[in-house]
C-alpha cells in the first residue's frame, strides 16, 4: 500500500473491510443452520413459541419444509446423519403447548446411506429404538450438541 496514493488506499481499506464484512454471510454464521439446507425454524403462534426442524428447498431458500414438528429440544448431527429429540406438542387447537413428560427421537439419513429409496426421517422413536439404530448405524458417537428450551 506504500505506493498507492491516499485516495486508493482509502478504497483498497474500505473494500477489504466490505470484503470481511460480507464474508461472515455463510453458513457458519446462522446459528440456527444445523448443516447444508437443514436449520431451526422458530416459530410464534398466538401466545406459543415452538421450534421445528426444516429442509430448505434450495441453499438460503426463504421456502422450506418440516422435517421434524415443534418441539425440537435437542440436535446433533455428523456428515451422514442428523439426530433429534423432541418434545411433541398439543397442536395448534391446543395453543402448541409442549408435553415434556414425552420424549421422541428422530433420525435423518441425510446420504441415504440406510435408506436406499428416498431420503426419509426415521422416528419417531422411543429411546430404547432410538439407541438401538444408533448402534446399527454406528452413530453413536454424535452427541446433541445444540440444545433449545423445551417450553420455548
Amino acid at each position: 500500500m506504500k505506493n498507492l496514493n491516499p485516495k486508493s488506499q482509502a478504497w483498497f481499506l474500505l473494500i477489504a473491510l466490505s470484503s470481511c464484512c460480507f464474508s461472515n454471510c455463510n453458513d457458519n454464521s446462522d446459528p440456527d443452520r444445523i448443516t447444508g439446507k437443514y436449520k431451526i425454524l422458530r416459530m410464534q403462534h398466538d401466545s406459543a413459541r415452538t421450534i421445528s426442524l426444516v429442509k430448505e428447498f434450495g441453499k438460503n431458500s426463504a421456502g422450506s419444509g418440516e422435517e421434524i414438528p415443534p418441539n425440537v429440544v435437542a440436535v446433533g448431527h455428523n456428515e451422514d446423519f442428523i439426530v433429534v429429540q423432541q418434545h411433541p406438542t398439543t397442536g395448534y387447537e391446543g395453543g402448541y403447548k409442549p408435553d415434556t413428560t414425552i420424549t421422541k427421537y428422530y433420525i435423518i439419513d441425510m446420504k441415504n446411506k440406510f435408506r436406499k429409496y428416498l431420503e426419509m426421517n426415521i422416528g419417531p422413536l422411543t429411546k430404547i429404538q432410538f439407541d438401538s439404530l444408533r448402534a446399527l448405524f454406528k452413530i453413536e458417537n454424535i452427541q446433541f450438541d445444540k440444545l433449545y428450551p423445551a417450553i420455548p
